[in-house]
């Protein structure tokens, strides 16, 4: 009997030992690296948030643990924050319209597409953004103001319905 329960036990860790190491190993593996510079970066997103496809502009703010000009230290992101998500939501651009332009969550009044595409953006995005390689811009010594420890991301993301 007591053989039999530490069988149950020792096969309980390792079932949940390798499905613990499965999932964390994709989500490293899913997490695209997009940061290159600081120019406007361009992603690709398939979800049930639109009917269409649809372009939405996100900026994201990351503060650093140190300068970013300075090349001898890596940078990390303390803190990542969705700044704003701009574009047409529902897919089409109307003439005389500007884009609708969201700085929080809260401002969206009850418009499902709009509250989906800025979860999703907060949710992958900004999860994201914390595991870009910062220290592989290139020329970042000469591309940033010196102390900067706080930079804004542009980032452009194509929605396409699933």
């Amino acid at each position: 009997m007591k053989k039999c329960n530490s069988m149950k036990k020792i096969l309980l860790i390792l079932i949940v030992g390798v499905s613990c190491m499965s999932v964390f190993g994709q989500s490293d593996a899913k997490i695209p690296m997009f940061i290159t510079g600081i120019k406007n970066q361009t992603l690709e997103l398939h979800t049930s948030c639109v009917k269409r496809p649809t372009d939405v502009g996100v900026v994201v703010s990351v503060v650093f643990d140190n300068d970013l000009r300075d090349i001898s230290r890596q940078p990390r992101p303390t803190d990542v924050r969705l700044q704003f998500i701009e574009g047409y939501m529902d897919g089409r651009k109307r003439k005389g319209r500007w884009p609708t332009c969201y700085y929080s969550e809260s401002e969206i009044r009850k418009r499902y597409p709009d509250r989906c595409i800025w979860r999703l953006c907060e949710n992958t995005i900004v999860e994201w953004m914390w595991h870009q390689p910062y220290a592989e811009m290139k020329d970042r010594e000469y591309l940033f103001p010196r102390y900067t420890m706080q930079w804004s991301f542009r980032i452009t993301v194509h929605l396409l319905p699933d």
